[in-house]
């Protein structure tokens, strides 16, 4: 624990995205907390809580049928600009449950959340694994665990937003938690500047040491 709270005070590239990912994190712990209470309880929806279970396995089957796809589209881009694309993908999901009224809203919106999960998660590890000093990657995986913060600070704040606006306003409630989750892309987006600027560092004190 120690050791990972050093690295966080050490590698501001690391810190920085960490909290990118912990927003990120947020946008996708809704999905099992908040989105099933709101279609549990909105009155909008006739059986909700079927169509939820609708809604999750249509998760999973997306889960299944996209990953080997998108992780070699991934490849062409920098694990950095997938995690950034998925957080996007993900509010956009978000957003819609709060304004979709069939199953055939919520399937679309369920597989646009989806491809956010898979892109989101799939290039996680390979971004901490690119940044990662050499000799340390075991603490800077480590250190990840602090993203899980996201799967705390997510359902809390979905709930409070029920609480507040009720079953009944879904655009009001998602659209909050949509801009919420969003604002991990300008944090990446830092951290992409952050991360090219060690980059060239780098580079030019290998230059010079030649």
């Amino acid at each position: 624990m120690l050791k990972a709270i050093r690295i966080l005070r050490k590698d501001v590239v690391f810190l920085v995205a960490l909290v990118g990912i912990i927003l990120s994190n947020c946008g996708f712990s809704h999905l099992t907390t908040t989105v099933s209470q709101y279609f549990a309880n909105a009155h909008i929806f006739q059986d909700g809580v079927k169509l939820f279970s609708y809604m999750l396995a249509l998760n999973a089957i997306v889960v299944v049928v996209i990953q080997y796809p998108v992780i070699q589209i991934c490849k062409k881009y920098t694990p950095l600009v997938s995690i950034m694309v998925g957080t996007l993908f993900v509010s956009g999901g978000l957003f819609g449950f709060g304004v979709v009224e069939s199953l055939l809203g919520a399937a679309v919106c369920t597989i646009i959340f989806t491809i956010g999960e898979v892109l989101m998660f799939s290039m996680t590890d390979v971004f901490i694994d690119d940044i990662a000093v050499a000799h340390l990657k075991g603490t800077y995986f480590g250190a990840m665990g602090f993203s899980g913060i996201g799967a705390v600070i997510g359902p809390w704040f979905g709930g409070v937003l029920l609480d507040y606006y009720g079953y009944q306003n879904g655009f009001a409630v998602f659209s909050a938690l949509a801009i919420f989750s969003t604002v991990a892309f300008p944090v990446l987006l830092v951290t992409k500047g952050l991360s090219k600027k060690r980059y060239d560092r780098n580079s030019n004190m290998e230059m010079h040491a030649e």
